[in-house]
């Protein structure tokens, strides 16, 4: 999570969140997707909560601009001290993900990829949760 979040196409959006940028990160968050398949998608969020882009903008059309400041994950990733840190909320139901169950982790964009850096916005990466738990429990029957 981290290492995403260091990115340079998620830092230069976050830094300077434009068409071209959010287009350029969405296309590197669509790389990470298609090797982590176990996700459902990737938000970079600024840091007054508005969605600038995603990984799967085609399937969870309508993201981009959306506000998530009231989520207690968006918060709790917005407060944090260093860009080593993330966050972890609860198993919940995503409306945006088309109401799946969603693990989400945090971890905080800063200027340059550098953990001490100038905070820039947040990247949130949503678990499939359903389908890996269902493995889990069926595994251990």
């Amino acid at each position: 999570m981290r290492w995403w979040a260091t990115d340079a196409a998620v830092v230069g959006c976050a830094a300077e969140p434009d068409v071209a940028a959010a287009a350029f990160a969405e296309r590197r968050l669509g790389v990470i997707l298609s090797a982590y398949t176990g996700y459902l998608d990737l938000w970079l969020c600024d840091l007054d909560g508005r969605i600038i882009a995603t990984g799967r903008p085609g399937r969870y059309p309508g993201l981009r601009g959306r506000s998530v400041a009231q989520e207690p994950w968006f918060q709790q990733a917005a407060a944090l001290a260093s860009g080593d840190d993330y966050t972890a909320a609860d198993i919940r139901a995503e409306p945006s993900l088309g109401g799946a169950q969603v693990a989400t982790s945090c971890a905080g964009v800063r200027r340059d990829g550098d953990a001490s850096g100038e905070p820039l916005g947040v990247l949130a990466i949503h678990f499939d949760w359903e389908p890996q738990a269902r493995a889990i429990v069926q595994g251990a029957g």
